[in-house]
């Protein structure tokens, strides 16, 4: 798959159906998820770890606050 290409051999990657994969990764900071998962410009749902989740809500309120200034051209 696509993604395969993107995150090399550090992931482990499961086939779920021709359109849809599982990521698993094993880190000690949640930023590597965090950057691999915007990197990929896919769609995703996070299963687990709960603490992944509330670091990309809070990767989230972070990025909308820096751009909430910016004016649209």
């Amino acid at each position: 798959t696509a993604v395969r290409g993107m995150v090399g051999q550090w992931a482990h990657l499961e086939e779920v159906d021709p359109e849809r994969c599982r990521l698993r990764m094993t880190t000690d900071n949640l930023d590597w998820p965090a950057l691999t998962l915007g990197a990929l410009r896919a769609e995703f749902v996070v299963e687990c770890p709960a603490e992944l989740v509330s670091h990309l809500q809070e990767w989230s309120s972070r990025f909308a606050r820096a751009t909430a200034a910016c004016s649209s051209p």
